[in-house]
C-alpha cells in the first residue's frame, strides 16, 4: 500500500467512481514505477528511514548469464520487504541529498503525523511521514522528480493541492499552529546539476481547500460503501474556430 499516494484517491475521486477504483488499484499495488522508487528512496534517505526501505543492489556480474541473473533473482527474493536500488541510483540520491543539505538553509526532524477522519466520516486518511523544522512552524514533502523548475506549474494537475491540504488537517490535529503556505514541496531533478525548488500554494485558499478536501474524503467513503464505478457522464464541447478560419 502506497500511503504516500493517498491523496490521489481524493483528486480520483472528484473524477467519477470510476476514476476513484482504478486509482485505488495503484494505491494498493505493491509495484512501483521506477519514478516512485526513485521518490520513496530519496524521501527515506532525506527522513533517515533509507535502510529500513531500501536496499542497495550488489554486483551480480554478467546478467546475460544464467549465473548473474540466478545471483540476482536469489537476492530480490532475499529483499522483498525492501525498495531495490541500484549502485548508480544510490550515487545520485546521496548527491541529491549533500544539494539539499547544502542550499536548504533548515535543520529538519523526522515527524510522523496522525491519521485523520473527518467528523462523521468513515473515510481515514493514513498516518503519513513528513520533515518539519525544529520549531515546527513549517513541514516538508520530499519528491525526486524530471524537472524540478516546472514541478509547480504542474501541481494543481497531479493534485498535489490535496495531497498539502490533507497534510495540513493532519498537522494540526498533532497540534502544529501552521497554514497552508507553511505545507512546503520540495522538488529536486534527479539529473545533474540537482535543481531544488520549493513551492507551497497560497495561503487565502486555505478555506476552500479544506472543504475541498474534507468533501473528497467523504465521497471516498460513499464510494467504498456503495462499490460504485461509474464512468463520468459524457460532455459535449463547442469549440471555436474564432480567429482560425
Amino acid at each position: 500500500m502506497k500511503t504516500e499516494k493517498f491523496y490521489t484517491l481524493l483528486s480520483a475521486a472528484q473524477q467519477s467512481p470510476a476514476h476513484y477504483q482504478l486509482a485505488k488499484q495503484e494505491y494498493n499495488s505493491s509495484t512501483y514505477t521506477d519514478s516512485e522508487r526513485l521518490s520513496v528512496a530519496f524521501r527515506t534517505l532525506i527522513d533517515g528511514m533509507y535502510s529500513h526501505r531500501c536496499a542497495v543492489m550488489p554486483d551480480f556480474g554478467n546478467l546475460r548469464t544464467n549465473e548473474g541473473k540466478a545471483k540476482r533473482d536469489s537476492w530480490l527474493a532475499a529483499h522483498q520487504s525492501h525498495l531495490p536500488i541500484k549502485d548508480t541510483e544510490h550515487s545520485v540520491l546521496t548527491t541529491m541529498q549533500a544539494t539539499v543539505q547544502k542550499l536548504l538553509d533548515v535543520q529538519l526532524e523526522r515527524v510522523v503525523l496522525p491519521a485523520y477522519t473527518p467528523n462523521g466520516s468513515t473515510c481515514t486518511a493514513p498516518q503519513q511521514a513528513v520533515m518539519a523544522d525544529k520549531a515546527r512552524s513549517k513541514i516538508y514533502f520530499f519528491t525526486a522528480v524530471s524537472d524540478a523548475s516546472a514541478y509547480a506549474g504542474l501541481a494543481v494537475k497531479y493534485g498535489l493541492h490535496y495531497r498539502a491540504g490533507l497534510l495540513l488537517l493532519q498537522a494540526r490535529k498533532a497540534g502544529y499552529n501552521i497554514g497552508l503556505a507553511d505545507v512546503m514541496t520540495v522538488a529536486v531533478d534527479k539529473t545533474a546539476p540537482y535543481t531544488v525548488r520549493t513551492f507551497s500554494f497560497e495561503a487565502v485558499h486555505e478555506a476552500a481547500l479544506l472543504a475541498k478536501v474534507e468533501q473528497a474524503l467523504e465521497l471516498v467513503a460513499q464510494i467504498e460503501q456503495s462499490g460504485a464505478s461509474d464512468l463520468p457522464a459524457v460532455v459535449h464541447t463547442e469549440v471555436s474556430l474564432e480567429g482560425v478560419l
